[in-house]
């Protein structure tokens, strides 16, 4: 009597054995959120904090004066959203509308040229070119020097007897109220900027 016996496949494979100590669900979870935590709470406390006290400010107004009784009064009193109200009328909403339409106008032209010359240095930093690694250390410098350091730079530039009104040969108000200090907040934070804009750029196109 002949007895057969099944022969595995060649081409066939053993089935993987199942894991072991693995538990349903995305795994390193509970390490990821626990890295993590500490960059939350350092946000938690040093952006959402004030922004909540500001809010809270903002529901209450310093009462100072006398009330029907002839009677001193001193301190915050509720006055709930009426500040918010004030935006859309009197002096306090044309304060209001006019900064935003600054802010505005700033934001929108500064992230403009930002973009366009900082696309145009990550373009001339990807070309090889002799002195590659010079030309980037240089366009790399308005970004690496510190803030405050930038802004008394330019303001030595700016003033009245500065480096730009020598440059054009008359004396321009630059940091007076008009449409000259809006260009010269745009220069400067242009200049300051957008050598970050060609750092994100050159990284992506690397």
């Amino acid at each position: 009597m002949t007895v057969l016996t099944a022969q595995p496949s060649p081409t066939s494979s053993p089935p993987d054995p199942a894991p072991r100590g693995r538990r349903p669900g995305r795994p390193g979870g509970r390490l990821a959120a626990l890295l993590v935590s500490p960059t939350l709470l350092v946000l938690a406390l040093v952006a959402g904090y004030p922004v909540l006290a500001a809010f809270r400010e903002s529901l209450f107004s310093e009462q100072e004066g006398l009330d029907s009784s002839g009677f001193v009064q001193e301190g915050e009193r509720f006055v709930g959203l009426r500040h918010y109200a004030a935006v859309f009328e009197g002096e306090a909403g044309e304060r209001f509308w006019n900064a935003f339409a600054n802010t505005t106008f700033l934001t929108v032209t500064t992230v403009v040229l930002e973009t366009v010359l900082g696309v145009a240095m990550a373009l001339v930093m990807h070309r090889a070119i002799r002195g590659r690694a010079l030309v980037r250390a240089g366009v790399l410098v308005p970004w690496a020097i510190p803030t405050v350091v930038s802004a008394l730079l330019w303001q030595w530039i700016f003033q009245a007897d500065g480096a730009a009104n020598a440059l054009l040969g008359r004396e321009v108000l630059w940091t007076t109220d008009g449409f000259q200090a809006t260009v010269a907040v745009i220069v400067a934070d242009t200049w300051k900027t957008a050598p970050f804009v060609g750092l994100l750029v050159l990284a992506g196109c690397s």
